[in-house]
């Protein structure tokens, strides 16, 4: 993706959609590899014997229906997890055919969200590319119903994303008397997700779960890492900011700064950070930019590929994240390292 980024914008995707294709193919056709792959093998197993009902109150319910779909299907946990992946693929499909910088988009995803996305946080890496297309579906004002689908969608693959895309909603509108409806609207969906959550033994019992990691510090590699990105974001800041968007790209940049210090001394912060970055750098992806700025943003987006690449090989060189001390993880999640590498058909 480096070499193509000053090509044509056609030549970019086509080489984007090959490169997706074989990414998509490669997560797909894993055999137990990547941190949470073995619990998904789990959750695909519980879940197919539960009816929908039963999942839905532990399991966000688009995702619910995906495990009863593919075991419709095939009862195959494989299945299931190659499903996961074309989704993905499918969604990078889109993103790239409205991307007005196919090159580096692909190049950021890879770089910085494929190894998490399609090997780590499945479900919640699903609905944020999801929030990503309804983030770029906004700037569209004739498809409104593309950017509340997508959207939608999002929620109820993972609920995290409802961070993003309750504001958009409010964003997203124009008029003084649609945006007082947006807001209601919001106020009403964060007051039942608040008793939905606590009146749901599973789900709440998850989240005391996630609750208990707040005091897990990252390790000193990811302090660094954080210290030695910061001039780079504001290199990516100095390139698109400008006077008509100044409150907001200043708003989205201090956000995520606050979040990824607090990621750097807490790692529950981390579930809210990795939203609004991929939001952010995705965003600053789409401008179009001339000139110092073009050649500023290419560097910066560059730089933290490169950086992200090598942190990416640093964690396949060790096998799993618990091999550097920072994150303990529990028997599921040690059952499947991110190497060797294996195809499916070579396990048991």
């Amino acid at each position: 993706m480096f070499m193509i980024r000053a090509g044509r914008q056609e030549q970019q995707k086509r080489v984007a959609y090959f490169c997706v294709l074989l990414i998509t193919l490669f997560s797909a056709m894993r055999g137990y590899v990547g941190t949470d792959t073995y619990s998904y093998h789990v959750m695909f197993i519980n879940g197919s014997i539960e009816n929908m009902l039963d999942i839905s109150k532990s399991i966000e319910p688009l995702f619910a229906a995906l495990i009863k779909f593919s075991a419709f299907i095939i009862n195959s946990s494989f299945v299931f997890i190659a499903l996961i992946s074309i989704i993905q693929g499918i969604l990078l499909i889109k993103l790239i055919s409205i991307s007005k910088n196919p090159a580096n988009f692909l190049m950021v995803y890879i770089a910085i969200f494929y190894l998490n996305f399609e090997f780590n946080i499945l479900r919640a890496g699903t609905a944020i590319l999801f929030i990503v297309l309804a983030n770029q579906l906004s700037n569209n004002k004739n498809n409104n119903v593309g950017f509340y689908l997508a959207g939608i969608a999002a929620v109820l693959i993972h609920y995290s994303t409802a961070i993003a895309f309750l504001p958009m909603i409010i964003l997203n509108q124009k008029k003084k008397n649609t945006k007082l409806l947006a807001i209601a609207l919001v106020v009403i969906t964060l007051i039942g997700a608040y008793y939905f959550v606590l009146n749901n033994d599973a789900l709440y019992g998850k989240y005391i779960i996630y609750s208990s990691e707040i005091f897990s510090q990252i390790s000193d590699t990811e302090n660094r890492s954080f210290i030695f990105s910061l001039p780079l974001y504001f290199a990516l800041y100095l390139s698109v900011v400008e006077r008509e968007n100044r409150l907001r790209v200043t708003s989205l940049f201090l956000i995520w700064l606050v979040l990824r210090w607090g990621t750097s001394l807490f790692m529950l912060v981390g579930r809210v950070e990795i939203i609004v970055n991929a939001l952010l750098l995705f965003s600053v992806v789409e401008y179009d930019l001339t000139g110092w700025k073009r050649r500023v943003r290419s560097i910066a987006l560059v730089g933290l590929s490169v950086m992200w690449l090598y942190g990416t090989l640093i964690v396949l060189q060790k096998g799993d994240p618990a091999s550097s001390g920072s994150i303990a993880l529990d028997e599921d999640h040690l059952m499947s390292p991110f190497n060797p590498y294996k195809f499916f058909w070579e396990e048991r």
